[in-house]
């Protein structure tokens, strides 16, 4: 399995050179950790082309689970950190064997 790393989105799709790569990498199917969610919209989009998304923040918007369950979004998982020390935690806690940077 592969672990795509991503970039923001333009509305409702991914950018330019995040969909190439999805493609060219064929992450499709896989999981994916989306870092800086905000609102959820990235990983939302994401959740289109991989199994499992796990998108981690500092900030938790309560608008970002709204979004994704008015959207019936279902392989989401927001995970809420303090910092940077427990987002690297987080990221740590998948396996290696799934990492693959991409951004």
């Amino acid at each position: 399995m592969n672990v795509l790393i991503a970039t923001p989105t333009y509305a409702d799709k991914l950018q330019p050179e995040t969909a190439a790569a999805v493609k060219a990498q064929k992450f499709a199917g896989k999981t994916c950790v989306e870092i800086g969610t905000l609102k959820g919209l990235t990983a939302i989009v994401l959740a289109r082309h991989f199994e499992r998304v796990i998108s981690i923040d500092i900030v938790d918007d309560p608008q970002k689970y709204e979004i994704a369950a008015m959207l019936n979004v279902r392989n989401v998982e927001f995970v809420n950190v303090r910092n940077n020390a427990e987002k690297a935690e987080v990221i740590e806690a998948v396996p290696r064997r799934l990492r693959h940077r991409f951004a």
